[in-house]
């Protein structure tokens, strides 16, 4: 029963929650936008929006609430449908929330993610790093790293076909120092914040795709100006490859093999990070310089109107919030879409038919080997290499799954609504409420 159908039930009334925090953001769409930050969520809302929302920083009445909604020219969402949004996400809270009401969560890029080094402990090491991002010192280190890696890469370029063997100590010291380097490069984001004054969180490990990765909680950078958001996105590349000028001085004394891989992993992950169609560094940088909100959303909604364009429904074809940009950044944006939709296609197809037959083949055939050596009482270093190899094989098996769990559903309700289209009659008030929503 909804509160004010019965007169003994007392009316119950709405506030902005205390914790949110509007704030202006810098993109490149018509309209003025806003960020509404409640925690570590972050909802981006337009003038309308928050012409609303200021109306309900002091408690008002339900009553209120659904005549400012209904006068409210909400893009994209009806009424009923941007009051439960608001509701739902606790952005307007009552003293008496209503039983069994719990808020929705935001959909993390991670499948699985566990912190690391905490805010707490980062920040004495972030506030004395910020000096790197000082412009006189930011040019020097610059200049450093142009000129070591090119002097690397002048000496290095007859042994890169061919790289050296080394025994199974120099991997492991290998894999620990571009571990160690990838720590710096999470450290440059999180310094970066503190230079312009943002706030930034935990440093943790996580699974993106079915890639182990490190990231840093630099949320709070939304609140600069893009300019400085640009500098935040490339910081992680900048403190890599400071990291990886030193090494790169110390081959260039030494020639140690070691060193060498060192260099050359540490600038190949930085180009991988430059990948602008995954959730890496690249990305956030092409979404700063283009100054739209969302990338992936924009691709989404590109795609939706296409489609609903091809079959000829104008009328349900929602304009994609992008087409207010300039004319240059709908270009581009066209044209990063295609070229999204390409290799996406190019990584699920090789997925498909690489990756997913070696797991099937493998992940049973290293479980068996271990067991048997276990079994066997063969513990040694043979042991130890299957119980890795078993532990990639596990992460990887992992992070296949949860790509393959949201296609997988689309396609469940895809099916499930044509066959309810196709068999169910439809009830008249269901369809009127369907084409409300």
């Amino acid at each position: 029963m909804r509160p004010g159908t019965n007169d003994m039930t007392e009316t119950r009334k709405y506030r902005l929650n205390p914790e949110a925090e509007i704030l202006p953001l810098d993109t490149s769409l018509e309209e003025q936008m806003y960020q509404l930050r409640i925690g570590d969520l972050r909802y981006r809302i337009n003038e309308n929006a928050l012409v609303l929302l200021r109306q309900f920083d002091e408690e008002q009445a339900e009553e209120e609430l659904d005549r400012a909604l209904k006068n409210t020219q909400a893009v994209g969402l009806n009424a009923n449908g941007l009051k439960d949004f608001f509701l739902q996400k606790r952005i307007l809270i009552s003293e008496s929330p209503p039983p069994g009401q719990k808020p929705l969560s935001n959909k993390h890029p991670l499948a699985l993610r566990l912190s690391l080094v905490s805010q707490r402990r980062l920040r004495p090491f972030t506030s004395r790093l910020a000096i790197l991002f000082m412009p006189r010192i930011a040019l020097c280190l610059t200049t450093f790293i142009v000129l070591s890696h090119a002097l690397f890469l002048y000496y290095a370029y007859p042994l890169l076909h061919s790289l050296p063997s080394v025994g199974q100590w120099q991997w492991i010291m290998v894999l620990t120092a571009c571990y160690g380097i990838m720590v710096v490069h999470e450290l440059g984001h999180s310094s970066a914040c503190t230079h312009y004054g943002a706030h930034h969180d935990d440093i943790g490990i996580g699974i993106y795709f079915i890639y182990p990765v490190l990231y840093a909680n630099v949320t709070d950078c939304w609140r600069l100006p893009r300019t400085q958001r640009m500098v935040v996105d490339i910081a992680g590349i900048y403190f890599q490859l400071v990291a990886s000028s030193i090494c790169s001085v110390l081959w260039l004394h030494n020639h140690q093999p070691v060193m060498l891989l060192i260099v050359c992993s540490s600038l190949a992950t930085a180009i991988v990070n430059l990948n602008p169609f995954l959730r890496l560094d690249g990305y956030w940088l092409l979404t700063d310089i283009t100054a739209l909100p969302s990338l992936h959303r924009s691709n989404q909604e590109l795609w939706r109107y296409w489609w609903i364009k091809l079959r000829r429904n104008d009328r349900a074809a929602r304009r994609p919030e992008f087409f207010s940009a300039s004319p240059w950044i709908k270009t581009a944006f066209v044209a990063y879409s295609i070229c999204s939709l390409s290799f996406f296609g190019f990584f699920f197809g090789r997925l498909i038919i690489l990756l997913v037959p070696y797991l099937i083949h493998q992940v049973p055939r290293t479980l068996a080997l271990i067991l048997s050596m276990v079994a066997a009482h063969q513990f040694d270093a043979k042991l130890v290499s299957a119980i890795f190899s078993m532990t990639g094989l596990s992460i990887t098996s992992f992070g296949v799954l949860m790509m393959a769990k949201r296609p997988v559903r689309r396609v469940f309700q895809l099916v499930h609504g044509i066959c309810i289209k196709r068999f169910v009659a439809p009830d008249p008030k269901t369809v009127k409420e369907l084409q409300v929503h």
